[in-house]
Order: structure tokens, then sequence, then C-alpha cells
């Protein structure tokens, strides 16, 4: 039989399972490179959903996921888990080569500009 090698490089990867991680214990300095690192096991296979467990507490975790989804070019959509607040799910769009240094954003952007201060008066 002659198969078509043509048509099987051209599939796309699909998602197999959802993989999820918990951040509990977790400083909000570590989400980053942690979610760096697992999206980027993960890239370019469009749909995948990564389960990301940040637990409800002050909001602090759930901020810093919230910050990586928007400004990580792999990410094509967060969502809250209705019936579980301390739980947001990340969409992959399949795309590759991401990462830190093509963020939008980055989390110390404003290192070295001097704050701005109220004058007396």
């Amino acid at each position: 039989p002659i198969r078509n090698t043509a048509m099987a490089r051209r599939r796309k990867k699909t998602p197999k399972e959802t993989v999820e991680i918990d951040l509990h214990g977790y400083r909000s300095d570590q989400v980053h490179p942690e979610l760096t690192d697992l999206v980027g096991r993960y890239e370019g296979i469009r749909g995948q959903q990564i389960r990301v467990v940040h637990g409800k507490g002050s909001g602090i975790l759930e901020s810093e996921v919230d910050r990586f989804s928007r400004n990580d070019p792999r990410v094509s959509s967060a969502e809250k888990d209705f019936f579980n607040p301390g739980v947001t799910t990340l969409i992959l769009n399949g795309r590759t080569g991401g990462g830190a240094s093509s963020t939008r954003a980055g989390k110390y952007d404003h290192v070295g500009i001097p704050p701005i201060r109220k004058r007396k008066g």
C-alpha cells in the first residue's frame, strides 16, 4: 500500500488531555518562570488546555496568572472556573517561539524609572 506521507506531515498536533499545575506554596516571583516553562513544553498544540490551580487566597497568584495569560502570545484565552474561583484554565493557540523574550510587557519594565512624587504645597 502507498502512504500519503505529505498529508501525514501536515497534520497538526492535537491536545491529548488537560495538563494541571498547582501553584499553592509558590511566591509571586516564581509563577511566571514556572508557567513559561510549562507553556513552552506544550507550545504548538492548538487548543491545549492548562489548568492552573492558584487558590483563592489574597489573589496575588491569580493576578500573576492573569498577567501571564495577557502577555504571552502563545495563550489564546484564560477562563476562570465557574464552580472554583481558585482555578484558571489557559488555552493555547498553537503558536511557537513565545516566552519571556516576546512578551509585550515585562514584570520589571518599570525598573530604572524614578517614581512620580507629588509636590508639597
